[in-house]
Formats: structure tokens, sequence, C-alpha cells
């Protein structure tokens, strides 16, 4: 037995209202997908370029290398270009772990025995930044000089 229902001085049954009703949802769905991609396509290619030019500048420096042996740095004093993002690799070649750790670059990075890891600090003004291996603080330390680019 079927329920008929008046919409506008017509008679339908409840199925067939439920169906109108679908279509209509379906209908204004698509109209959103369709204004859903154009807003996609519009954007597409300044938020592309905004990330090509984010990448850019996380690249622009070469990376500081550093490497932990026998509990010291093996190069302890290294420099950096001022004004950029700036790459710290640091592999710890100690078969013990290492805390990598500056508070003036505000870092703080465990490194497994062997291990590897990355930070990206910066922009760095020009000036000296301490850092130091928070397991062996008397022999483990180093310092980053950040240097003015010549104008």
């Amino acid at each position: 037995m079927s329920l008929a229902v008046k919409i506008g001085g017509h008679g339908m049954f409840a199925d067939e209202v439920l169906l109108l009703r679908a279509v209509l949802i379906i209908k204004k769905l698509v109209i959103i997908n369709d204004w859903v991609t154009k807003l996609r396509t519009r954007l597409s290619g300044p938020l592309f370029m905004v990330g090509m030019l984010v990448a850019a500048q996380a690249l622009a420096a070469e990376p500081v290398k550093l490497t932990l042996k026998n509990n010291r740095f093996v190069s302890p004093a290294v420099t950096a270009p001022a004004g950029e993002r700036l790459r710290i690799e640091v592999e710890n070649q100690d078969p013990t772990p290492a805390e990598f750790e500056s508070s003036d670059l505000r870092v703080e990075k465990f490194i497994a025995p062997g291990g590897r890891i990355i930070v990206m600090v910066g922009p760095l003004k020009p000036g000296s930044y301490k850092f130091f291996d928070e397991y062996h603080p008397d022999t483990a330390v180093g310092i980053l000089t950040a240097v003015a680019k010549p104008e």
C-alpha cells in the first residue's frame, strides 16, 4: 500500500517524492563539485609557484654537515650564510647515542648510535651559535657562525 502525497496539485507517491529529493541533492552536489574543480584549477598555478619558491628557499644554502666521532665534533667550527633557512645534517659515528642540542638555534634532537639526523633552522642573523652533544657536553661542543653576504 503506497501513500499518495499532494505536491503542487499533483498526486505523487512517497517513493517518487524520495526519488525527486535524491535527484535534487545530486544536482546540488554536481554544482558544488564543478565549483570546487574550477577553484582548484584557478589556484593550482599560484599555489604550485608558492610551493616551488618555498622549496627553493629551503634548499638555497648548502647544508651544514657535522660528524660526531669519539664523543667530539670532527669539525667543531662551521660557517653558514646569514639570512637563509639552513639545513644541518648531523651524523653520529659513535657506538653510543648522542643528542644534538643548541639553545641558540632552538634545536634538540636525539641521534641513535651510527645514526643521522637533519634539522632546519633560521633564517639566522649574523653571529655565533653554540651547539653540543647533551650526553658529552664537555667534549662534544661546537660553534656555527652565520656570516652576512657581501653586498
